[in-house]
Protein backbone atom coordinates (compact mmCIF):
# COMPACT_ATOMS: atom_id res chain seq x y z
CA UNK A 1 0.00 0.00 0.00
CA UNK A 2 2.87 2.39 0.84
CA UNK A 3 4.58 1.74 -2.51
CA UNK A 4 1.30 2.34 -4.35
CA UNK A 5 0.77 5.72 -2.60
CA UNK A 6 4.38 6.75 -3.35
CA UNK A 7 3.83 5.93 -7.04
CA UNK A 8 0.65 8.03 -7.10
CA UNK A 9 2.53 10.95 -5.46
CA UNK A 10 5.21 10.83 -8.15
CA UNK A 11 2.57 10.85 -10.91
CA UNK A 12 0.87 13.91 -9.36
CA UNK A 13 4.18 15.79 -9.09
CA UNK A 14 5.01 15.08 -12.74
CA UNK A 15 1.57 16.31 -13.82
CA UNK A 16 2.06 19.60 -11.92
CA UNK A 17 5.56 20.18 -13.30
CA UNK A 18 4.82 19.14 -16.89
CA UNK A 19 1.17 19.86 -17.72
CA UNK A 20 -0.02 18.65 -21.12
CA UNK A 21 -0.85 21.72 -23.18
CA UNK A 22 -0.94 22.56 -26.87
CA UNK A 23 1.99 24.38 -28.46
CA UNK A 24 1.30 28.08 -29.15
CA UNK A 25 1.89 29.66 -32.56
CA UNK A 26 4.46 32.42 -33.00
CA UNK A 27 2.75 35.79 -32.85
CA UNK A 28 -0.48 34.57 -31.18
CA UNK A 29 -1.40 36.78 -28.24
CA UNK A 30 -3.36 34.31 -26.18
CA UNK A 31 -2.13 30.86 -27.29
CA UNK A 32 -1.40 28.13 -24.72
CA UNK A 33 1.96 26.38 -24.89
CA UNK A 34 4.07 23.61 -23.44
CA UNK A 35 6.21 24.70 -20.52
CA UNK A 36 9.88 24.99 -21.43
CA UNK A 37 12.00 23.76 -18.54
CA UNK A 38 15.66 24.72 -18.49
CA UNK A 39 18.12 24.40 -15.65
CA UNK A 40 20.33 27.13 -17.20
CA UNK A 41 18.11 29.70 -18.86
CA UNK A 42 19.89 32.43 -20.81
CA UNK A 43 17.34 35.22 -21.23
CA UNK A 44 17.52 37.31 -24.42
CA UNK A 45 15.03 39.21 -26.53
CA UNK A 46 15.05 40.97 -29.90
CA UNK A 47 13.06 44.21 -30.05
CA UNK A 48 12.35 45.73 -33.47
CA UNK A 49 10.28 48.65 -34.72
CA UNK A 50 9.01 49.08 -38.28
CA UNK A 51 9.07 52.92 -37.92
CA UNK A 52 6.05 55.18 -38.06
CA UNK A 53 4.21 55.56 -41.35
CA UNK A 54 3.83 58.32 -42.25
CA UNK A 55 6.97 59.47 -40.48
CA UNK A 56 6.07 63.15 -40.94
CA UNK A 57 2.61 64.58 -40.34
CA UNK A 58 1.59 68.13 -41.22
CA UNK A 59 -1.60 68.45 -39.20
CA UNK A 60 -3.03 67.33 -35.87
CA UNK A 61 -5.53 64.45 -35.56
CA UNK A 62 -3.68 62.44 -38.23
CA UNK A 63 -2.90 58.85 -37.24
CA UNK A 64 0.55 57.36 -37.90
CA UNK A 65 1.25 53.64 -37.49
CA UNK A 66 4.16 51.57 -36.18
CA UNK A 67 4.64 47.93 -35.22
CA UNK A 68 6.73 46.75 -32.27
CA UNK A 69 8.04 43.20 -32.75
CA UNK A 70 9.29 41.23 -29.72
CA UNK A 71 11.07 37.93 -30.39
CA UNK A 72 12.07 35.62 -27.55
CA UNK A 73 15.58 34.45 -28.46
CA UNK A 74 16.11 32.76 -25.07
CA UNK A 75 16.37 29.03 -24.49
CA UNK A 76 13.35 29.25 -22.19
CA UNK A 77 10.04 31.04 -21.61
CA UNK A 78 10.40 34.56 -20.19
CA UNK A 79 8.20 37.17 -18.52
CA UNK A 80 8.65 40.66 -19.96
CA UNK A 81 7.24 44.20 -19.75
CA UNK A 82 7.81 46.63 -22.66
CA UNK A 83 8.10 50.24 -21.45
CA UNK A 84 8.15 53.37 -23.58
CA UNK A 85 9.43 56.92 -23.25
CA UNK A 86 8.38 59.65 -25.67
CA UNK A 87 10.65 62.71 -25.81
CA UNK A 88 10.91 65.84 -27.95
CA UNK A 89 14.14 66.37 -29.88
CA UNK A 90 14.38 69.87 -28.39
CA UNK A 91 15.31 69.18 -24.77
CA UNK A 92 13.83 72.54 -23.76
CA UNK A 93 10.39 71.42 -25.02
CA UNK A 94 8.36 69.46 -22.49
CA UNK A 95 5.46 67.15 -23.31
CA UNK A 96 2.16 67.70 -21.53
CA UNK A 97 -0.60 65.23 -20.78
CA UNK A 98 -2.97 65.26 -23.75
CA UNK A 99 -0.42 66.39 -26.38
CA UNK A 100 -1.02 63.16 -28.26
CA UNK A 101 -3.03 59.94 -28.29
CA UNK A 102 -1.24 56.58 -28.25
CA UNK A 103 -3.12 53.32 -28.86
CA UNK A 104 -2.42 49.66 -29.65
CA UNK A 105 -4.57 47.18 -31.55
CA UNK A 106 -5.94 44.49 -29.25
CA UNK A 107 -6.67 41.43 -31.44
CA UNK A 108 -8.57 39.74 -28.62
CA UNK A 109 -11.10 42.59 -28.51
CA UNK A 110 -10.75 43.48 -32.20
CA UNK A 111 -10.40 47.17 -31.29
CA UNK A 112 -7.88 49.83 -30.30
CA UNK A 113 -6.93 50.20 -26.64
CA UNK A 114 -5.24 53.17 -25.02
CA UNK A 115 -1.56 53.14 -24.14
CA UNK A 116 -1.72 55.28 -21.02
CA UNK A 117 1.20 57.50 -20.12
CA UNK A 118 2.36 59.89 -17.42
CA UNK A 119 4.76 62.84 -17.60
CA UNK A 120 8.06 62.42 -15.74
CA UNK A 121 10.27 65.10 -14.21
CA UNK A 122 12.12 65.57 -17.52
CA UNK A 123 8.92 66.46 -19.36
CA UNK A 124 8.83 63.12 -21.21
CA UNK A 125 5.83 60.80 -21.57
CA UNK A 126 6.40 57.38 -19.98
CA UNK A 127 4.29 54.24 -19.78
CA UNK A 128 4.22 50.53 -20.57
CA UNK A 129 2.30 48.03 -22.68
CA UNK A 130 0.21 45.20 -21.28
CA UNK A 131 -2.84 43.20 -22.36
CA UNK A 132 -4.85 44.66 -19.48
CA UNK A 133 -4.57 48.38 -18.77
CA UNK A 134 -2.82 48.96 -15.44
CA UNK A 135 -1.40 45.42 -15.19
CA UNK A 136 2.34 45.86 -14.60
CA UNK A 137 3.12 42.16 -14.01
CA UNK A 138 4.21 41.66 -17.62
CA UNK A 139 3.43 38.86 -20.06
CA UNK A 140 4.92 35.46 -20.76
CA UNK A 141 6.52 34.79 -24.15
CA UNK A 142 7.33 31.20 -25.03
CA UNK A 143 10.77 30.18 -26.22
CA UNK A 144 11.04 31.30 -29.86
CA UNK A 145 7.70 33.14 -29.62
CA UNK A 146 6.97 36.46 -31.32
CA UNK A 147 4.66 39.25 -30.13
CA UNK A 148 3.71 41.88 -32.73
CA UNK A 149 2.12 45.00 -31.28
CA UNK A 150 0.50 47.41 -33.75
CA UNK A 151 0.65 50.98 -32.46
CA UNK A 152 -0.86 54.24 -33.69
CA UNK A 153 -0.20 57.79 -32.58
CA UNK A 154 -1.72 61.17 -33.37
CA UNK A 155 -0.96 64.67 -32.17
CA UNK A 156 -3.52 66.98 -30.59
CA UNK A 157 -3.64 70.77 -31.11
CA UNK A 158 -1.64 71.52 -27.94
CA UNK A 159 1.41 69.55 -29.18
CA UNK A 160 4.58 71.43 -30.13
CA UNK A 161 5.98 71.16 -33.65
CA UNK A 162 9.13 69.11 -34.06
CA UNK A 163 10.46 65.58 -33.89
CA UNK A 164 9.31 63.09 -31.25
CA UNK A 165 11.24 59.94 -30.40
CA UNK A 166 9.56 56.91 -28.83
CA UNK A 167 12.08 54.67 -27.11
CA UNK A 168 10.97 51.13 -26.23
CA UNK A 169 12.81 49.26 -23.47
CA UNK A 170 11.78 45.71 -22.72
CA UNK A 171 12.55 44.42 -19.23
CA UNK A 172 12.71 40.93 -17.79
CA UNK A 173 10.38 40.94 -14.77
CA UNK A 174 9.32 38.53 -12.06
CA UNK A 175 5.73 37.39 -11.44
CA UNK A 176 5.06 40.54 -9.41
CA UNK A 177 6.37 42.90 -12.14
CA UNK A 178 9.65 43.72 -10.41
CA UNK A 179 12.42 44.50 -12.92
CA UNK A 180 15.21 41.96 -13.17
CA UNK A 181 17.17 43.24 -16.15
CA UNK A 182 16.92 45.20 -19.41
CA UNK A 183 16.70 42.74 -22.30
CA UNK A 184 16.63 45.01 -25.38
CA UNK A 185 15.39 48.28 -26.77
CA UNK A 186 14.33 49.94 -30.03
CA UNK A 187 13.15 53.38 -31.09
CA UNK A 188 11.32 55.21 -33.85
CA UNK A 189 10.58 58.83 -34.71
CA UNK A 190 7.51 60.81 -35.65
CA UNK A 191 7.55 64.49 -36.58
CA UNK A 192 4.80 67.10 -36.42
CA UNK A 193 5.78 69.64 -39.06
CA UNK A 194 4.54 73.21 -39.30
CA UNK A 195 3.07 73.37 -42.84
CA UNK A 196 3.83 77.09 -43.12
CA UNK A 197 7.58 76.46 -42.91
CA UNK A 198 7.85 73.78 -45.60
CA UNK A 199 10.27 74.27 -48.50
CA UNK A 200 10.81 71.81 -51.33
CA UNK A 201 14.34 70.39 -51.18
CA UNK A 202 16.66 67.80 -52.68
CA UNK A 203 17.29 64.92 -50.30
CA UNK A 204 20.09 63.41 -52.40
CA UNK A 205 21.30 62.91 -55.96
CA UNK A 206 23.75 60.21 -56.95
CA UNK A 207 25.18 58.19 -59.85
CA UNK A 208 23.02 55.11 -60.26
CA UNK A 209 24.62 53.88 -63.53
CA UNK A 210 28.22 54.76 -64.47
CA UNK A 211 29.18 55.83 -67.98
CA UNK A 212 30.48 52.70 -69.67
CA UNK A 213 31.56 54.22 -72.99
CA UNK A 214 32.14 57.77 -74.20
CA UNK A 215 29.22 58.90 -76.32
CA UNK A 216 27.02 56.05 -75.11
CA UNK A 217 24.38 56.79 -72.47
CA UNK A 218 22.80 54.17 -70.26
CA UNK A 219 19.34 54.64 -68.80
CA UNK A 220 18.88 56.20 -65.36
CA UNK A 221 22.46 57.39 -64.94
CA UNK A 222 21.51 59.79 -62.15
CA UNK A 223 18.87 59.27 -59.45
CA UNK A 224 17.43 62.25 -57.59
CA UNK A 225 15.35 62.03 -54.41
CA UNK A 226 13.10 64.97 -53.48
CA UNK A 227 11.77 66.01 -50.08
CA UNK A 228 8.22 66.95 -51.03
CA UNK A 229 5.91 69.25 -49.13
CA UNK A 230 2.32 68.65 -48.06
CA UNK A 231 0.35 69.61 -50.04
CA UNK A 232 2.76 68.73 -52.85
CA UNK A 233 4.69 71.48 -54.63
CA UNK A 234 4.89 71.48 -58.43
CA UNK A 235 8.47 72.02 -59.61
CA UNK A 236 10.86 71.58 -62.52
CA UNK A 237 14.21 69.83 -62.22
CA UNK A 238 17.15 71.31 -64.13
CA UNK A 239 20.58 69.66 -64.26
CA UNK A 240 23.57 71.52 -65.62
CA UNK A 241 27.00 72.91 -64.82
CA UNK A 242 28.66 76.24 -64.21
CA UNK A 243 30.11 77.41 -67.53
CA UNK A 244 32.02 80.00 -65.55
CA UNK A 245 31.56 81.17 -61.94
CA UNK A 246 28.03 82.48 -61.44
CA UNK A 247 26.68 81.42 -64.84
CA UNK A 248 24.65 78.20 -64.95
CA UNK A 249 24.46 76.24 -68.21
CA UNK A 250 21.53 73.79 -68.42
CA UNK A 251 22.00 70.27 -69.81
CA UNK A 252 18.71 68.57 -68.94
CA UNK A 253 15.34 69.89 -67.75
CA UNK A 254 12.22 67.95 -66.87
CA UNK A 255 8.57 68.80 -67.29
CA UNK A 256 6.61 70.20 -64.36
CA UNK A 257 6.18 67.43 -61.78
CA UNK A 258 5.41 66.61 -58.15
CA UNK A 259 7.26 63.29 -58.07
CA UNK A 260 9.72 62.43 -55.30
CA UNK A 261 12.11 60.31 -57.43
CA UNK A 262 13.70 61.24 -60.75
CA UNK A 263 15.96 59.15 -62.99
CA UNK A 264 17.91 61.04 -65.69
CA UNK A 265 20.60 60.24 -68.24
CA UNK A 266 22.70 61.86 -71.00
CA UNK A 267 25.65 63.05 -68.94
CA UNK A 268 29.28 63.46 -70.02
CA UNK A 269 32.15 62.36 -67.77
CA UNK A 270 34.71 64.52 -65.95
CA UNK A 271 32.33 67.45 -65.49
CA UNK A 272 30.80 68.79 -62.29
CA UNK A 273 27.01 68.51 -62.57
CA UNK A 274 24.56 70.39 -60.35
CA UNK A 275 20.89 69.60 -59.73
CA UNK A 276 18.33 72.37 -59.27
CA UNK A 277 14.64 72.20 -58.34
CA UNK A 278 12.90 75.40 -59.32
CA UNK A 279 9.65 77.31 -59.54
CA UNK A 280 9.72 77.41 -63.34
CA UNK A 281 7.80 80.70 -63.75
CA UNK A 282 10.07 82.67 -61.43
CA UNK A 283 13.22 80.91 -62.65
CA UNK A 284 12.66 81.47 -66.37
CA UNK A 285 11.52 85.07 -65.82
CA UNK A 286 14.73 85.75 -63.92
CA UNK A 287 16.84 84.32 -66.74
CA UNK A 288 15.12 85.99 -69.68
CA UNK A 289 13.02 82.95 -70.59
CA UNK A 290 15.95 80.50 -70.67
CA UNK A 291 17.13 77.73 -68.31
CA UNK A 292 20.67 79.20 -68.49
CA UNK A 293 21.80 82.29 -66.69
CA UNK A 294 23.10 83.92 -63.56
CA UNK A 295 19.80 84.66 -61.77
CA UNK A 296 18.95 82.56 -58.72
CA UNK A 297 15.27 83.55 -58.75
CA UNK A 298 12.84 80.69 -58.23
CA UNK A 299 15.43 78.14 -57.03
CA UNK A 300 14.07 75.97 -54.21
CA UNK A 301 17.29 74.02 -53.75
CA UNK A 302 20.56 73.07 -55.47
CA UNK A 303 22.66 69.94 -55.01
CA UNK A 304 26.13 69.09 -56.29
CA UNK A 305 28.65 68.65 -57.65
CA UNK A 306 28.17 65.15 -59.07
CA UNK A 307 30.98 63.93 -61.34
CA UNK A 308 30.90 60.91 -63.62
CA UNK A 309 34.29 59.29 -64.05
CA UNK A 310 35.85 58.58 -67.41
CA UNK A 311 35.07 55.06 -68.68
CA UNK A 312 37.93 52.61 -69.13
CA UNK A 313 39.82 53.00 -72.43
CA UNK A 314 38.57 50.85 -75.27
CA UNK A 315 41.13 48.15 -76.06
CA UNK A 316 41.04 46.46 -79.47
CA UNK A 317 42.86 43.20 -79.80
CA UNK A 318 43.97 42.06 -83.25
Amino acid sequence: MYKFLSFISIIICLFVLYPETSKGNSGDYFSSHALTVSTSCVESLLTESTDFSPENVYATWVWSYDTLILTNTSNCDIRIRPEFEVSHSDISTSISQGDFDLKWFNPFLGSWSNLDYNINSNGDAVGYWSFVSGDSTGIMIVQGGVQSIIIKKRFRPAASYGNYNIDWRTFLVDQFGNKISLLSQSSSDLSLIDPTTQILSIDTAFISQPITCNGQYTNDQMQIEINQTSPATTYQCIVGRYFFPGFFLSQISTNQTQTTTLNLNNFDPSLDWYVRVVDSAAYYNGNGGFPNGSSTAGIYDEFGPITFTEPDPLVISV
